[in-house]
């Protein structure tokens, strides 16, 4: 069998200083040269780009963004399949939270407990809701109210995120 003509471009692109840029050309031409493993091609290109970094830090930084963006895309999928997601308008981050939270506990009241706010900084914290964090305190009030270490727990995590 016949090498596909996209494989030559790889070879000869990967000659070139490693960027951004290269790594979503490679990966473009990856995905053509394989067109039933398409899916699963562009999830190792996205995991590659997030980690082209210049340093052990900012390439864990790249690692952390990665896995908190497809948790909020696994949130998402979960909270738009949900047949009573009550998400309003356009679904802000604290809308996705708690929608997600009434499918997770099979409650209408979500939050209903400190130990549901509790979730709602977690799951915040794991899909890189930063600014949810912040407004966290006040959005789930007065349930938080109950949780006396919230908003400096919420407050350090996210300049922790940012």
């Amino acid at each position: 069998a016949e090498a596909p003509p996209q494989d030559a471009a790889i070879v000869s692109a990967l000659r070139e200083p490693m960027c951004q840029a290269l790594v979503l050309r490679v990966g473009q031409l990856s995905c053509e040269s394989c067109p039933a493993y398409r899916g699963e091609l562009m999830e190792c290109w996205g995991i590659v780009s997030h980690l082209l970094e210049p340093t052990p830090r900012g390439a864990l930084c790249g690692a952390l963004r990665y896995l908190q963006a497809r948790y909020a895309e696994e949130l998402k999928s979960v909270v738009y399949r949900a047949s009573d997601a009550r998400l309003g308008g356009v679904p802000d981050a604290w809308s996705l939270v708690a929608a997600f939270g009434r499918v997770k506990f099979e409650t209408a009241a979500f939050p209903s407990s400190p130990a549901h706010v509790w979730y709602a900084a977690y799951v915040a914290a794991r899909a890189g809701f930063d600014h949810l964090l912040l407004e966290l305190p006040d959005r789930a009030a007065p349930l938080s109210d109950q949780c006396p270490m919230l908003r400096n727990v919420c407050g350090l995590v996210a300049r922790r995120m940012q």
